[in-house]
């Protein structure tokens, strides 16, 4: 059977500064409360934007926005957002959110390479089993790509192997129906 697949991103996250689970609580407030919330990528000095793909799936389908995923590396949870724009920083210092009013207070004041405009968050259920329907396609934002090389094309084995990487950005394929 032929499943018709589409590419994505997948963020990696962790409550580090907030308690479990608080991250997606305070963005999907401000969801309720704006109807949108900025994301702040809080990628690793070893990483870079990959411009190009995230302005193509912000306009793969701009009138409804696009499905990306939020894998929480502290509670192994996987979430659905819907991205319907993306800022890039113009230097690696990173900017300051775009919107100051949308996003969590706790990370109001800190500089991203990028922050991602949501219209909502949730968690996909049976996250353990759904996780091995998502292909990795490449590592757009490791400047070592050459070292996950043998992950091209794969399924995502579990939460574990994410881990293993040190990557914070997956450039992933999905069924249509995941």
């Amino acid at each position: 059977m032929l499943i018709d697949m589409k590419d994505t991103v997948m963020l990696c996250f962790r409550d580090l500064i907030t308690a479990p689970g608080d991250s997606i609580a305070q963005h999907k407030r401000l969801i309720d409360d704006y109807g949108y919330c900025w994301w702040g990528w809080w990628m690793k000095p070893i990483e870079d934007v990959p411009n190009e793909l995230l302005l193509k799936i912000v306009r793969t389908n701009s009138n409804h926005g696009s499905d990306i995923f939020l894998y929480d590396c502290g509670q192994y949870g996987l979430y659905r957002a819907t991205l319907t724009d993306v800022a890039i920083s113009p230097t690696n210092v990173g900017m300051s959110s775009p919107g100051i009013e949308q996003t969590p207070e706790y990370y109001v004041h800190v500089k991203c390479r990028a922050w991602f405009k949501l219209e909502g968050i949730d968690l996909v259920p049976e996250s353990d089993a759904k996780l091995h329907l998502i292909k990795y396609v490449d590592f757009p934002s490791w400047r070592l790509e050459e070292t996950h090389d043998h992950f091209k094309g794969k399924n995502i084995s579990n939460f574990q192997e994410l881990d293993q990487m040190a990557v914070t950005l997956w450039h992933i394929e999905l069924p249509e129906n995941l």
